[in-house]
């Protein structure tokens, strides 16, 4: 998990919790960062960062040896979301006012593939896109946008628009993912809860969580992924990582 004050980034292993290392540090030389956020593995199973300050990816081993960096020149603005299908990098922009919101690279060569997104709220358009993901078939990229249209917009591959999810349910949703039944889990920051909706209807299945800090509340969840058969939560203002059956 990437820690943004400190700039570093600690490996955990699953299911147990059990901290293995730590690595990085700030700065923009080779395996260090600067402001890391979404983190995702790569198929030769090392680690992709996004640096949200150096607005970039950096490619490390899980010692922290950097193998190389992408989109430096492409990118140009603070990153959001990210992810992998193993075959293409997604990446999401959240800096309001820029076109060309959600960037698709090349895993093998890192080049730029496409972009797409105009910024704006009618359907089609894109807010700030903090969290991004792949369909399991790889046909459609699913954006949680945050500010100001506060939903999930579905895309293809090749950035034609197929509908929003959770328009008027959903505040300030950070990251999305798919639990083991192809639906849809979201962190739903602003409500400090998480939220699931079938992909398909569109339609909220359920939700839980309340703002604290006993087990089952949260303190603003900005990232809700599911590995390993759980689902595991971490929040933007507590120092945890909490797993759901």
């Amino acid at each position: 998990m990437s820690n943004s004050k400190t700039h570093k980034i600690t490996v955990l292993r699953l299911p147990t919790g059990y901290k293995m290392r730590e690595f990085g540090g700030p700065g923009t030389g080779p395996g260090q960062f600067s402001g890391p956020y979404n983190l995702c593995f790569l198929p030769n199973g090392n680690l992709l960062v996004a640096e949200f300050m150096s607005k970039r990816l950096q490619e490390v081993t899980l010692t922290g040896d950097s193998v190389r960096i992408i989109g430096a020149d492409t990118i140009q603005s603070f990153i959001g979301g990210l992810t992998t299908n193993g075959e293409l990098i997604a990446v999401g922009k959240v800096d309001e006012g820029t076109n060309g919101r959600v960037l698709l690279y090349s895993v093998a060569s890192g080049d730029l593939v496409r972009q797409f997104g105009d910024c704006g709220s009618e359907p089609g358009k894109l807010g700030s896109c903090w969290g991004v993901c792949f369909t399991p078939d790889n046909r459609h990229i699913i954006v949680a946008e945050s500010h100001p249209n506060n939903r999930l917009s579905v895309f293809t591959v090749e950035g034609a628009f197929v509908k929003c999810i959770g328009a008027g349910v959903l505040n300030w949703p950070t990251s999305v993912g798919l639990t083991a039944t192809g639906d849809l889990v979201v962190s739903d920051q602003g409500h400090h809860r998480i939220c699931v909706f079938s992909f398909s209807s569109g339609e909220p299945l359920r939700h839980w969580g309340t703002e604290g800090s006993l087990d089952g509340q949260f303190k603003f969840p900005k990232v809700a992924q599911v590995a390993a058969g759980r689902l595991y939560v971490l929040e933007r203002d507590s120092p945890r990582v909490q797993a759901f059956e």
